[in-house]
């Protein structure tokens, strides 16, 4: 079983999800964030339209981290559970293709603390 950890004193957790409904590609993305004694600070889920799984996750990251900010959070640890999002973002080599986009907005918000 996978468990939530939680960030270091100081910090908080930003936690997104994309999901997509396979007869209609209709897709949406939750975030939420939560301080380092697991209590949720704020969060919400919004409609994306017409996406692939993976868009839909940056999506949420995009959203998560500038609400974050949005909220006066500096220390903000992301967690997501989709691998090819971790790779795009953590990738040093700046082979992103399609997603270069929104992969260097996420990069950039990360950048910010």
């Amino acid at each position: 079983m996978v468990r939530w950890t939680a960030p270091v004193a100081g910090w908080v957790k930003v936690n997104v999800d994309g999901s997509v409904t396979r007869t209609t590609s209709l897709s949406s993305a939750g975030r939420l964030i939560r301080d380092e004694t697991g209590c949720w600070i704020v969060g919400f889920a919004m409609n994306i339209g017409t996406s692939t799984v993976l868009e839909a996750e940056l999506w949420g990251v995009i959203q998560g981290l500038k609400l974050a900010w949005d909220r006066g959070f500096r220390l903000v640890e992301l967690e997501v559970d989709n691998l090819s999002v971790t790779n795009l973002i953590s990738r040093l080599d700046g082979e992103v293709s399609f997603h270069r986009q929104m992969v260097q907005v996420i990069r950039d918000l990360l950048a910010r603390a």
